[in-house]
């Protein structure tokens, strides 16, 4: 019995170490600080950050005016590489002003408007005094429009021949766009787009002449810039994706994406070592969900062959799901998904990325390839890859249960399971109570508790003690003393409260020999064998 226990607990840990040193080299070959410099680098030369008011930054905009200064002045002279003079820099066509990073293209900028039809209805108290009110954007309100011109008209013709690329409307599918989400929603990917082609000068005067035509006025709803590059000594690429978002209220809401996304990893120095990986990784990933589907139902089969009667639909319904399966278990098996998933999302990235490929080469540059699919597949991989080696991580505690301090601490989580899930279920009601209070109060008055999820947040780190008690106090006082009150109680009982339960389940398992496992006498049994 001893032999088996020692097979089990030695291939365990070989494929726990096995699995674990594939994602995390995987990881290792896929990102490096270069990732991190390079958006900074692209955030610095686009001028997005804000460091004082009014600066000029993209950060900083607050009207139309605002926009197209920071257009002129930082995008039109970020896109092109220039000189110190401002003359173009010859030799260098189509690189940034950084002058090591191709543009994919040709970059957009994109408007979402709402039809001028579209006004809300004034409460009786003021229709006498105000005649125009704009909705916010829908579906059904949005402009759509095929053919414009300057002042946002309709420009009367049978061909499209008169109209411009700025005043015609393109959809989603002609400029391969896809949504983009902001503060206040999500913004479809068709709109009236400006092609930013031409020299600097070219690109300045087309802005001026927009910003003089009023492009930007009363029914725009969202502007959107966006644009690819690719820096070839560090093989990253940088999908910019910036959103000015302009409700009704009359304020602007810029924000920025910039992603430096490692797209191409098979290739240079570390080629051949990343395709190592990634093959080991994805046979892994297969064995280990197939394994883990395998067990899970044959866990089902013996449940039902060995279930005794009963009455009770709630008793079997819970036997079929989660009989003859710890939570170690399951973990094995969101392991399994996880990185099942993240080989699925690796295959379409990889996908996509050939198709942006293949469209570059036959444009040869000269359209806008837009990667913003093909970064999401990265990030969505790279979230599948961290949580699998969180989860695989954690499985170190089971894994090396044979030392008896850790075995002890693994009995105490197994046998504390169901007391920390109804404390969580108890803290979440807890949470919501204050924090339902603090949004209804401060919804409008504070930026942290502008949305529920905000408000969450914000209360979280309050408990932690990371929250400026002191600037809510002029704000409403009441909303002071209920802060107060969450962030002591939080602290010093609940949080207490949580410690407490683990402590006791702790307690009995030491105190128990029975609820401990004799797996640390396999350290012995070794010895014996050798």
């Amino acid at each position: 019995m001893r032999d088996e226990q020692l097979f089990i607990t030695i291939r365990d840990m070989l494929c726990f170490f096995a699995s674990l040193y594939i994602m995390v080299m995987l990881t290792f070959y896929c990102k490096d600080r270069h990732g991190y410099y390079y958006q900074l680098e692209m955030s610095t030369i686009l001028n997005i950050p804000q460091t004082n008011y009014g600066d000029n930054t993209f950060m900083s905009i607050q009207n139309a005016d605002d926009f197209w200064d920071w257009a002129r002045d930082s995008l039109a002279t970020a896109l092109l590489a220039s000189w110190y003079d401002g003359n173009p820099a010859y030799g260098m066509r189509a690189y940034l002003n950084d002058k090591v990073s191709r543009s994919m293209g040709i970059g957009t900028v994109r408007q979402v408007r709402t039809k001028k039809s579209a006004q809300c209805e004034v409460v009786k108290q003021f229709k006498d005094y105000i005649n125009n009110c704009g909705e916010e954007l829908t579906e059904d309100n949005e402009e759509t429009t095929l053919y414009m011109q300057p002042g946002w008209t309709v420009l009367e013709t049978e061909n499209g021949t008169d109209a411009t690329d700025e005043y015609t409307y393109k959809t989603a599918k002609e400029l391969s766009t896809s949504s983009v989400s902001g503060f206040l929603g999500s913004y479809e990917g068709g709109g009236y787009t400006v092609s930013m082609s031409g020299t600097q000068a070219d690109i300045i005067a087309l802005f001026n002449k927009l910003d003089k035509e009023r492009w930007i006025d009363d029914s725009t709803r969202a502007v959107i810039i966006e644009f690819s590059a690719y820096n070839a000594q560090i093989n990253y690429f940088s999908v910019v994706q910036l959103l000015v978002e302009i409700p009704k209220s009359g304020i602007y809401l810029p924000n920025s994406w910039v992603e430096s996304v490692r797209l191409i990893k098979s290739e240079g120095s570390d080629g051949t070592v990343v395709k190592y990986y990634e093959m080991l990784y994805i046979f892994f990933s297969v064995l280990i969900f197939a394994k883990e589907v395998l067990c899970y139902i044959y866990g089902r089969y013996k449940v039902i062959t060995t279930m005794k009667r009963t009455l009770n639909p709630f008793k079997i319904v819970y036997k079929l799901v989660l009989g003859e399966f710890s939570p170690w278990n399951f973990m094995d098996l969101v392991v399994g998904a996880l990185a099942v998933a993240s080989v699925f999302a690796y295959t379409l990235r990889q996908k996509y990325t050939n198709q942006a490929m293949e469209d570059f080469n036959a444009k040869n540059g000269n359209a806008y390839i837009n990667l913003t699919i093909q970064r999401n597949w990265e990030i969505i991989f790279s979230y599948c890859l961290a949580g699998a080696v969180f989860f695989t991580s954690c499985k170190m505690i089971r894994i090396l249960r044979f030392n008896r301090r850790i075995g002890v601490l693994a009995a105490t989580l197994d046998n504390a399971l169901g007391a920390i899930i109804s404390f969580g279920v108890a803290f979440l009601f807890f949470c919501m109570t204050f924090n339902g209070v603090l949004y209804v109060v401060l919804g409008n008055k504070m930026g942290g508790f502008r949305s529920l999820i905000s408000t969450f947040q914000t209360s979280l780190a309050g408990m932690l003690g990371k929250l400026d008690v002191v600037s809510v106090q002029p704000i409403s006082k009441f909303a002071f003393v209920v802060t107060m009150i969450y962030m002591i109680v939080g602290s010093k009982l609940v949080l207490q409260l949580y410690v407490t339960i683990i402590m006791f389940e702790f307690e009995e398992i030491r105190n128990d020999s029975e609820k401990q496992t004799n797996d640390y006498e396999i350290l012995d049994h070794i010895k014996y064998k050798f």
